[in-house]
């Protein structure tokens, strides 16, 4: 009965130290093979990126920040031009000659408007942009800008034109603007109120020659506007 008691001791020994090596090895990195072999390297711990903020979402620190103040030159062009309703996006009356050029070229009417205005009344202070002109009459530049501008869809762009070539004298072609304008519904605007005593002089045959001049461009604006819909909805097949 001893004997028997000592077993058991005996092997609950044992069991316990099988135990306590087997937790040893689980927290204990195993030695290498032999004293020159190399160890295998040990990855760095990368802690986890934000998750990056949406970009749609209004950065609050930009919001908070105060805009800084437009040129008065700026200021009174956005002020002319929103009261004569041919008004562009404020990003506009900022940008330079080259990108409002760059613009134009590819048909951005609102660009058109920009450079007419500033060729036609700021032509002093352009002078000392690198990009300004050098050749040709700024104001008829503004006057090109102005019939690319109708041609495009800006139909005030038409009495703007015509008041130009009016303060020109060149009464003929200022009327046959006036009936561009008119025939596209915009009869009534802040440049002339209504107004057609100033074309009272014109014969009958430089009426007849403008009212011809009229048809024509107002028909070359559909034929423009026509061709820009096919492109945006071409027909199926």
């Amino acid at each position: 009965m001893k004997r028997t008691d000592g077993m058991v001791v005996a092997a609950c020994a044992v069991a316990c130290a099988a135990s306590m090596a087997f937790f040893t090895r689980q927290d204990t990195a195993p030695p290498p093979a032999h004293a020159g072999a190399a160890q295998a390297p040990v990855a760095a711990r990368v802690a986890p990126r934000p998750p990056p903020a949406a970009a749609w979402l209004p950065d609050p620190v930009a919001a908070s920040r105060p805009r800084p103040a437009l040129p008065p030159h700026i200021v009174a062009r956005q002020q002319k031009m929103q009261a004569l309703m041919t008004g562009s996006p404020p990003e506009y009356y900022t940008m330079t000659l080259a990108q409002l050029r760059e613009l134009a070229r590819h048909g951005d009417a609102d660009a058109m408007m920009q450079l007419a205005e500033q060729y036609a009344n700021e032509d002093g202070r352009l002078r000392a942009d690198p990009d300004y002109p050098v050749a040709g009459n700024t104001r008829d530049l503004a006057k090109g800008y102005l019939a690319d501008a109708m041609l495009a869809g800006r139909i005030r762009a038409a009495a703007l034109l015509s008041k130009q070539l009016f303060d020109e004298n060149q009464v003929g072609e200022a009327y046959a603007w006036r009936l561009v304008s008119e025939k596209l519904g915009d009869s009534v605007n802040p440049l002339w109120a209504g107004d057609t005593n100033q074309f009272a002089g014109l014969s009958d045959s430089e009426k007849a020659a403008a009212q011809g001049k009229a048809t024509q461009l107002v028909d070359t604006l559909y034929q423009n506007k026509l061709r820009e819909a096919m492109q945006r909805h071409p027909a199926t097949r």
